[in-house]
């Protein structure tokens, strides 16, 4: 396995790479939230820092890092391999479909001290329209920016599924720190793109400047993209996300 694709990075923190016989890192954290919510983004602006180490992808998703490992167990996983990497802080994405696949995944982030930096993004239409069209071009993380497919048209009950779910699982994260008692820091993808200065101060390194190697995918208006914008705006006019279309 590899740490991400930009693994050089990790040889000039401090010596960088994997030591199996180095003790755990300052602080250990995980990036959790729902998919298309800048995660990724978040991910690449932490290991620009030079006190920081953080792994690229979905470590513990279908046929990922942890599956393709020899371990199996996620502790022992977490222990021996991604937390040994020579950096002040380390950590990795946690989404939600592999939070659900990972067992007993609250008592693992509990019992191995891994701090939550918690992902969100308010407007749910925007999230929706990510997931879409990175999966209509198959394309979920961009290096370049722009999509061949910029356009599709959306089902009402698909829709709201998302919603609805998305909700679910930010209130489950939230719940869940709580009463495990885990530490969370919750941000909006707002105020991420503008600044990150609170994960900084919540992992316990220094402000830095940061700087992502990804492009933003989309730039066009929600109502340029979904061609029956009009329609589905109408269905959830009365709705408690009747605000996210804002065309």
């Amino acid at each position: 396995m590899t740490l991400k694709k930009a693994a050089f990075v990790f040889s000039t923190k401090a010596g960088g790479g994997i030591n199996k016989t180095r003790s755990d890192p300052d602080v250990k954290f995980a990036i959790v939230g729902n998919r298309r919510t800048g995660t990724s983004h978040l991910v690449s602006l932490l290991d620009s820092h030079p006190e920081v180490a953080c792994w690229d992808g979905e470590i513990f998703d279908v046929g990922e890092a942890f599956e393709s490992s020899l371990y199996e167990d996620p502790a022992s996983f977490l222990r021996e391999i991604v937390f040994r990497v020579r950096a002040h802080a380390v950590g990795f994405k946690l989404l939600a479909p592999a939070m659900e696949r990972v067992v007993d995944v609250w008592a693992l982030l509990k019992e191995s001290s891994i701090r939550i930096v918690h992902v969100r993004r308010a407007n749910l239409l925007d999230v929706y329209i990510s997931y879409r069209l990175a999966s209509l071009n198959q394309a979920f993380t961009c290096w370049y920016g722009d999509y061949h497919t910029a356009q599709f048209k959306a089902d009402y009950e698909e829709c709201l599924t998302w919603f609805e779910a998305c909700m679910s699982h930010d209130r489950l994260i939230k719940a869940k720190a709580q009463e495990c008692n885990i530490p969370r820091l919750e941000i909006e993808y707002s105020e991420l793109v503008a600044c990150q200065d609170r994960v900084l101060d919540f992992i316990g390194v220094s402000r830095h400047p940061l700087s992502s190697r990804l492009a933003k995918q989309r730039e066009s208006r929600q109502s340029d993209i979904i061609l029956n914008y009009q329609e589905l705006k109408d269905r959830f006019a009365k709705s408690e996300w009747a605000w996210c279309f804002d065309d």
